[in-house]
């Protein structure tokens, strides 16, 4: 697999004082209309599990080295619910001893050979 695709969801964070805001974008708080006005943005899918749209930011538009795609994840009412993003394979090594010192890991598959993530 070429591509390494870090899933960053965060449903409800009720339990954080501040929402998180990757790329400027605020879960559970930025609206379709604010992301546009942020962002080009191409419509992708309705998601299965919201029923809302899903959204990739054109990809000039963030200059992260080994980013190849940001995808956007609304609720029916246009509520950002979460970001995809997707990460060239080399960066692997460096995104999770960055976000391991950060995070606690829930889950990780650290094959040799073979598909590896983290979550």
């Amino acid at each position: 697999m070429k591509k390494l695709v870090l899933l960053i969801v965060f449903f409800y964070s009720s339990l954080l004082y501040a929402n998180p805001s990757p790329f400027g974008l605020e879960i559970n708080k930025t609206t379709l209309k604010e992301a546009k006005e942020k962002y080009t943005l191409n419509f992708d899918d309705t998601n299965f599990y919201s029923n809302g749209p899903m959204y990739y930011i054109k990809n000039n538009e963030l200059d992260i080295d080994g980013l190849e795609s940001v995808l956007l994840i609304f609720s029916k009412d246009e509520k950002l619910l979460a970001i995809s993003t997707t990460f060239g394979k080399y960066k692997f090594k460096s995104l999770k001893e960055n976000l391991s010192q950060k995070y606690q890991l829930v889950e990780k598959k650290l094959e040799f050979v073979g598909d590896q993530y983290v979550k």
